[in-house]
């Protein structure tokens, strides 16, 4: 009968830390990162009950050396609220701290820490938007 109880108590314990080491993973996939972000365009500001007035932005996910590695959705930013040194214009690089938005089933959906925000530069349109080609 002891042997019966520790073994199921074992089992149980085992259990337990396979779903403390999964959440863990998680934890660390699904935390903030620094990414860089390619701005492309930005949605027209709309009132939240949550977040007050929010703009949904798209990008484009870059690689330390800006190639483009995939298209992503971020929202929601308080855009009006952000430091005038934050608020970027579209066609600009920003780098900032993006987690997956694990509310949206879309695999594109992350968020942002407004706070992060740095505007890396801006794609000018000079050279017939050599640029932005």
């Amino acid at each position: 009968m002891a042997f019966f109880i520790f073994y199921n108590f074992s089992k149980l314990v085992n259990n337990y830390l396979s779903i403390i080491t999964i959440r863990t993973m998680l934890l660390k996939i699904y935390q903030m990162q620094r990414r860089k972000i390619l701005i492309v365009t930005k949605t027209y500001p709309s009132i939240s009950r949550t977040y007050k007035e929010t703009v949904c932005t798209a990008g484009v996910l870059l690689s330390d050396d800006e190639k483009p590695i995939q298209w992503i959705r971020i929202y929601p930013i308080r855009f009006r609220s952000l430091d005038l040194d934050k608020r970027y214009p579209r066609w600009s690089v920003i780098s900032a701290e993006i987690e997956r938005n694990t509310k949206d089933y879309r695999e594109e959906s992350f968020r942002i820490n407004d706070l992060s925000i740095e505007i890396v530069r801006n794609i000018n349109t000079k050279d017939n938007w050599k640029e932005r080609k």
